[in-house]
């Protein structure tokens, strides 16, 4: 069966944003030593990354955040003050399915 045309550009860029945003985080897990907080920018942007490319980490993140109601209301605060192209892989890892009806508004 033949693969459709953009199938193996679509792996390859899931891969790539995938390790890319790995190293971010751990970037930014050592940047937060440096006297600038560039590490927390880092560490957002690579969690935006991460739970773009991997589905299994959307379902781990939506699992943490119906057992951790705080981790939840940190998120949902954290969505609002992100660029629309970061929170939005935020958003769909919401436990209770809100992200549709708030983005319906």
């Amino acid at each position: 069966m033949p693969r459709g045309r953009g199938t193996g550009t679509l792996r390859a860029m899931r891969i790539l944003a995938l390790v890319f945003g790995l190293v971010l985080i751990f970037g930014g897990i050592v940047w937060m030593l440096l006297p600038v907080p560039l590490g927390l920018f880092a560490i957002g942007l690579g969690v935006a990354l991460v739970l773009w490319a991997s589905p299994q980490a959307r379902a781990v993140l939506r699992w943490l955040r119906g057992l951790a109601p705080g981790l939840d209301r940190l998120l949902r605060r954290t969505e609002a003050r992100l660029p629309r192209e970061i929170a939005t892989p935020l958003e769909r890892t919401e436990p209770s399915g809100l992200e549709i009806n708030r983005r319906r508004r």
